[in-house]
């Protein structure tokens, strides 16, 4: 008699569901597997820990910092985390204690005491960040994980800037008083080499984790249309519970049913198509956005202003549209290159887009009336609020599409990416910057050098539209002087310009290759020095002008963080692209 071999359709994802529950039994119950003897346990827990730590940018601090804790860590990277956050927020308040005692020195000069003033002010912020996030990481369960663990990186990221904006007001500013300088940068490096360890591990906590966990319910959930016969109504439920659960992990699940399940027999469930179509609903929703917003720029008796507001409302909105349908169009590409940088594209381009319609809310004040007010409110939340979920199930694509990376890209590769980029940035002059922009995209670089200097360009880019909205912001501020209106608007100029250049250098840098390589990268050179030059000509405006100490503050931290970013850009273009 014949054998037979009996395959259902949903062979393959059985088998690899079985394999993803085995993995995630593992990781949640490790002490099982670890039957050993106290001695060589506490040596797993270290072993645990070092191994851990290697992920960081401060792998020995990491180590030194939360191995007194082994025995209460163990194996758990939900209490490594709850940990490393505990022993940074310590730091913090052990930073912002001494800073305030700083601040009370007998004979700081003004510069000094405005100085060090900031500081205890982003220190009390960094507090409040790293507190919320260590709340949120004990709340991580339920429906609204992804949600939750977005915050927990967020508030992270937070009081990382913050920290590191304390030491940018030192180098921004002529303090001359040494031991005021030493002593805060001293205390700021450790907190911020601290804090960035705490979210590299929560990183790669919530990407190792919660990610399984979110992974096996989706497949089990896309599995339903071949795994059975049933009937069109049964079927039909199916996918609109594969769509309610997708759902769940945004931050609106009930405007994400209400949009995504009227196409719930376009979308299956296919998490491709679910993207596509939460994309497409942004869209929508922007170019409805743009209109309305179009129509009040019209409206009789506005002030300069709301003018103004409106036509940077209705650029930022147009921006956001671009963003969205570049996202919308690589989605119908994913696949056929490598589909991490692809997604990678998808989200920042969506994160983008979602960071231009808060930037039109951001620019109203107390200046517009409460009908312009209201009617842009409204608006744009309608944007934004499918744009943020849009995002959401997006990042649940990049997690479904673990199955095609998890046995052919090892943690050791991902390893030799984040070293590539370590090794990159130590000898530019601002490697902490470099390795912080750069090391999350460390599975888009890969170890090509074309490609991580795309990316320093993107950041560089990223940095410069973010000066840009926050001095054209300070331009509308009143009690403005004359000096200060002439220096701001020359400023907005050079950024302008900077913004141009760096635009020219990343599309040539995209096409290397296409002709003549040298004079490629003669041009990108030369435009991104340009840009530099762009960003430093708008401090220098302040020589010998009259300027308030808020103008000429917030002018020189915005123009510091982008210069620091295009230095760092020039720097790896010059190193691996030499004349």
């Amino acid at each position: 008699m014949e054998a037979h071999n009996f395959t259902t359709p949903c062979s393959y994802s059985c088998h690899f569901l079985s394999f993803l529950l085995t993995i995630l039994l593992f990781i949640t119950t490790p002490q099982i597997c670890l039957a050993t003897t106290a001695t060589s346990s506490t040596q797993t827990y270290q072993t645990y820990i070092k191994t851990s730590c290697t992920s960081t940018l401060y792998p020995q601090v990491c180590y030194k910092s939360l191995s007194p804790y082994a025995s209460q860590i163990q194996t758990n990277p939900q209490t490594l985390c709850t940990t490393a956050l505990n022993i940074a927020l310590k730091s913090a308040k052990n930073t912002s204690s001494m800073v305030s005692k700083v601040s009370e020195l007998a004979g700081l000069s003004s510069i000094e005491v405005a100085v060090t003033k900031d500081c205890i002010d982003n220190v009390k912020d960094s507090i409040s960040e790293l507190q919320d996030s260590l709340n949120e990481m004990g709340q991580l369960s339920g429906p609204d994980v992804a949600f939750r663990v977005a915050n927990v990186k967020t508030w992270v990221s937070a009081a990382l800037t913050d920290e590191t904006t304390c030491t940018d007001g030192l180098s921004a500013k002529n303090v001359n008083n040494a031991m005021v300088k030493n002593t805060i940068s001293e205390y700021i490096l450790s907190l911020a080499q601290l804090t960035s360890n705490a979210l590299a591990l929560i990183n790669d906590y919530t990407t190792s984790y919660h990610a399984l966990t979110i992974l096996l319910t989706l497949l089990f959930l896309s599995n339903f249309h071949t795994s059975s016969a049933s009937t069109s109504s049964t079927t039909t439920e199916k996918y609109k519970t594969y769509i309610k659960t997708a759902c769940n992990s945004t931050t609106y699940p009930k405007e994400c049913n209400n949009a995504l399940l009227p196409f719930a027999s376009k979308i299956k469930a296919n998490p491709q198509k679910l993207c596509n179509t939460g994309l497409s609903i942004s869209i929508k929703a922007a170019k409805n956005c743009s209109s309305t917003i179009s129509k009040l720029s019209k409206n009789k008796g506005l002030t300069h202003s709301e003018v103004a507001i409106i036509k940077d409302c209705i650029e930022n909105i147009k921006d956001s549209i671009d963003e969205l349908k570049q996202s919308l169009n690589e989605m119908g590409h994913l696949g056929r290159s490598n589909v991490k940088a692809q997604i990678y594209d998808i989200r920042t381009w969506v994160s983008a887009a979602l960071t231009d319609d808060s930037t039109c809310t951001d620019e109203l004040d107390g200046s517009v009336s409460k009908t312009v007010n209201n009617t842009i409110r409204k608006s744009i939340l309608s944007v934004a609020t499918p744009t943020s979920n849009a995002l959401s199930l997006i990042s649940l694509l990049f997690l479904s599409n673990f199955h095609i990376t998890l046995a052919s890209t090892p943690s050791t590769t991902t390893k030799n990416y984040k070293t590539y980029i370590k090794t990159a940035c130590k000898s530019i002059t601002y490697p902490t910057e470099c390795n912080n922009d750069l090391l999350p995209f460390a599975y888009k670089i890969e170890a090509n050098p074309q490609k991580l200097c795309n990316t320093a360009l993107s950041v560089s880019l990223k940095a410069a539209k973010n000066c840009s909205s926050t001095i054209s912001k300070l331009s509308k501020n009143q009690g403005l002087t004359k000096s200060e209106v002439a220096i701001i608007k020359d400023c907005i100029v050079n950024v302008k310009d900077s913004i141009d250049q760096l635009n020219q250098s990343l599309s040539a840098m995209e096409q290397l290759g296409s002709s003549n390589v040298k004079a490629q990268i003669d041009n990108i050179k030369t435009w991104v020095s340009a840009a530099l030059t762009d960003e430093t000509t708008c401090t220098d405006g302040f020589t010998g002008m009259t300027v308030s100490n808020t103008t000429k503050n917030t002018i020189s931290s915005s123009i510091l963080s982008v210069s620091k970013r295009i230095s760092n850009a020039l720097a790896l273009i010059n190193r691996f692209y030499p004349n």
